[in-house]
C-alpha cells in the first residue's frame, strides 16, 4: 500500500494519503520524536489492513450495536411522506432518505473514512491509529465513528465523536 503526498503539518508532523476502500484518505502523523522512516512502513501495513478488512471494521461496528444506533438516530429524524408500516422512512439533516430497517449491506456501503491519525504507541515498536469514519446517508447527524486500530489489527470501537 502506497503513502503518498506527504507534506509537513501544522497540526500533525506529517500529512499523508492512502486509497482505502477505493477512496484517498487522508493520514495525520505523530512521531513523537521518531523518524518517519521508521513509521511509514507500519503506516502501509495499517492501509492495507483497513483496505483488505472492511468486513472486521463492519463486524465490530456491528457487535457494539452501530447498526441499531443508526437506526435510532434515523428515526429521530423528519419522518418522509413514503413511509409504510413495513419500511419507514425519514429525512436526514443532509437531505437524503433513509429506510428502515437499516440492512448490514447498507449500513457498511454507507461508510466512509474522514480520517486517520497515526502515532507509535508506548515502546515506540509499532503504531496505534485513530480512525474516523462517516456515514453516507449520514446516520448520525455530522458525528463521526471513531474506533482505534493496533498495530496487530486489533479493532476497538471508541464511538461517536463531533
Amino acid at each position: 500500500m502506497e503513502i503518498k503526498d506527504i507534506t509537513k503539518s501544522d497540526v500533525f508532523d506529517y500529512e499523508a494519503k492512502a486509497e482505502i476502500w477505493g477512496e484517498q484518505v487522508g493520514i495525520g502523523i505523530d512521531c513523537d520524536g521518531s523518524s518517519l522512516d521508521a513509521m511509514l512502513p507500519l503506516i502501509e501495513k495499517l492501509a492495507e489492513f483497513l483496505d483488505k478488512n472492511k468486513d472486521k471494521v463492519v463486524k465490530a461496528l456491528v457487535e457494539d450495536d452501530f447498526l441499531s444506533l443508526a437506526e435510532d438516530w434515523a428515526s429521530s429524524a423528519e419522518e418522509a411522506e413514503e413511509s409504510t408500516e413495513e419500511n419507514e422512512c425519514y429525512i436526514m439533516e443532509d437531505g437524503t432518505k433513509v429506510y428502515l430497517p437499516i440492512t448490514e449491506d447498507d449500513f457498511a456501503a454507507s461508510l466512509h473514512f474522514d480520517g486517520i491519525s497515526v502515532y507509535f504507541d508506548d515502546d515506540k515498536n509499532n503504531i496505534t491509529s485513530s480512525v474516523y469514519l462517516v456515514c453516507q446517508p449520514d446516520y448520525f447527524a455530522y458525528h463521526c465513528i471513531e474506533i482505534f486500530v493496533d498495530g496487530d489489527g486489533a479493532i476497538t470501537v471508541n464511538g461517536l465523536a463531533g
